[in-house]
Parts: C-alpha cells; structure tokens; sequence
C-alpha cells in the first residue's frame, strides 16, 4: 500500500513521460498530483497504468500540461483493477495526439470524474474513453471546455461486452476538426446509459453529435437542453443498427445552423428504436429514417405522426412511412 502527494513542481522537456506510474500484483496506491506543470514531454504528460487487482484512487487537480509529443494525459486501466480517478482543473495543450485518453478493459472497475478542464488544440482526439472486454465505468464530464482539437473533441468507444453510465454536461465543445460528441460500439453486447445535457456544442467541421453502435448494443440515451448549432454535418445523428436496441429521449435542444438536419434519427437491419422527440428547435429541420426490418416507434402526444412534427419546432420534417407513433410514456423516458 502506498500513499504520495506530488504537487508544484516543474518539469521542462522530458525525455519520455512527465510523470509515468504504474501500479500493480494487488497493490494499493492513493495519488494525489497537485500544481505540477509539465511543458515538452517527449512523450505523454502523465502515464499512469493499473493492472492486476490493484486498486486505485488518483486526483489530478490543477496541472498543466503542454506540448506533449503524445497524450496530454494517458490512463490505462485492465486486468481486474479497480480504478478511481478525479481530474479536476487542469489545462491541457498543444499536445501531438490525444488531449486526455482513457482506456478501461478486462474486468476492470473504472470511475471518472472529470470537471472544470481546458483541452485546446490537439492532434487527435480531445477526450477519447474507451470501454472494453467486460469492463464497467462510471463517469461524469461537467464543465470542461474543448476546443481546437484535430479530430473529434469527445469520443466513446464501447468495445466488448463493456457497461458505461456517463453523464456529460455543462461543457463547451467548439472549433474541433470532426464531430463534437460521439458514441462508437462494437462487438457484443453492451449496455451504455448516457445523459448528455445543457451543452453548448459548435462550430464544429463534422456533427455536433453522432451516436451509433452494432451488434446487440443497448443504449439509453438522453440528450436535452443542448446547444448546437453551426456544425459542418447534422446537428444530433443517432443510429441504431444491425440487431441493437435503443431508447432515446431527444428533448428541449436548440440545433440551429447545421450542415444537415438539425437532428436525424435512423434505424437499420433488424435494430429496434423507440424515440421521445419533444419540444426541439431545428432552423434544418428533422429526418427520422427507416431501412430494412428494423422496428422504430417515435412517441407523439396525440398518437400520430403529425402530433410527433407538431411538438417540435422548424422545418421540413421528413418522416418515414415505416415510423410507428405510439404514446407518451412508451420508450420508458418521463416528459420534459
């Protein structure tokens, strides 16, 4: 077992890491990494790795981090460990490929918190989290700002049989190459409840938000209170496919601007979805598209389509014919 705190130092032009640790064989490590500035890193800022039953409570609070020839901060977590991290205040720059990656797998117990940062300019991701091989994570991103990133500014990745419950709000996404927000699954089952809510996404050169997965994905989502607007592609884009099942409450979002609609929602093969779509403001307009045998009810107040186009607001309003209007209530979502 082993506790440390590491605060105010400098660390100029490393030849690797700024700070890389690595915990494992059922240890117990308590972490707290305060104040430090690491400028120039050869390779990440921090590089932190937990492994084989170890378990982990880290706080990072208040660093800077800039010019990192790799991540800005790098954390893998597998084989069995418990990992649980608070990264809180800092500032995260000019880094060669990824702002902050986060990486969980392998039966692993992963918790984040993640507020009050600034990632700026990036040659990759800005926040990649990526979920795999049975492994759980809880998660909450509140208040962050991301922006100038060369790739997509927030990116989950579900690969495996992994479960997430994240909530993502208050944050400004802005300026970022691809899509401001996303959800990528693959393989297997998965089960992923995420709230994305009261965000200002923008300007982005991609979608605003894009949510997808294959392969007996199981999503709940709910994405409301959202500002997006000014993106190159769709505002909001979700869509289920092959055989996953969605339930998705899109409620109370302004999506003014976009490339494409203002929100689309497809479902595809023998996917099924069950849509909540109320009370939003779109200047592109709407598309809730349909291929194959896949099974989609979208909730209406009055149980038709037209109650579904009436409850929001902008146009044109593109439905198709294999949409089901079923009641309030029916996705298990309460109304906004």
């Amino acid at each position: 077992s082993m506790s440390m705190n590491i605060n105010n130092n400098v660390i100029d032009n490393p030849t690797l890491d700024g700070f890389d640790i690595l915990v494992e064989n059922s240890a117990t490590f308590n972490g707290t990494f305060d104040g430090n500035a690491v400028t120039g890193a050869g390779s990440h800022g921090f590089d932190i790795e937990v492994e084989n039953n170890s378990v982990n409570a880290f706080i990072l609070t208040n660093n800077t981090i800039d010019g990192s020839s790799n991540d800005g901060i790098d954390i893998l977590a597998e084989n069995n460990a418990v990992f649980a991290a608070t990264i809180r205040g800092n500032t995260i720059t000019n880094t060669s490929v990824i702002g902050v990656d986060l990486e969980s797998e392998n039966n692993t117990g992963f918790n984040i918190t993640f507020e009050d940062n600034i990632i700026d300019t990036t040659g990759n991701n800005g926040i990649e989290l990526r979920c795999e091989t049975t492994s759980s994570t809880i998660a909450a991103f509140r208040g962050n700002t991301i922006q100038n990133t060369g790739a997509d500014a927030f990116e989950i990745d579900l690969v495996g049989s992994s479960a997430i419950t994240a909530t993502i709000e208050n944050n400004i996404i802005r300026n970022n190459t691809g899509d401001g927000f996303d959800i990528l699954g693959t393989n297997n089952a998965v089960n992923a409840t995420v709230v994305l809510r009261n965000n200002i996404i923008e300007n982005n050169s991609a979608r605003g938000v894009f949510i997808t997965g294959a392969q007996n994905r199981i999503y709940n989502v709910i994405i409301e209170d959202n500002q997006i607007n000014n993106n190159g592609n769709d505002g909001i884009f979700v869509r289920t496919l092959n055989t996953s099942t969605y339930a998705c409450a899109i409620n109370d979002n302004t999506c003014n601007g976009n490339g494409g609609p203002g929100v689309e929602v497809r479902a595809q093969d023998t996917a099924s979805m069950c849509l909540q779509l109320l009370d939003n403001v779109s200047g592109t307009g709407y598309f809730l598209d349909h291929a194959g045998a896949a099974v989609y009810n979208v909730e209406s107040p009055d149980g038709t389509i037209p109650g579904v186009i009436g409850a929001n607001t902008g146009a044109p309003f593109t439905v198709d014919a294999a949409v089901v209007p079923v009641a309030i209530g029916t996705c298990g979502f309460p109304p906004p």
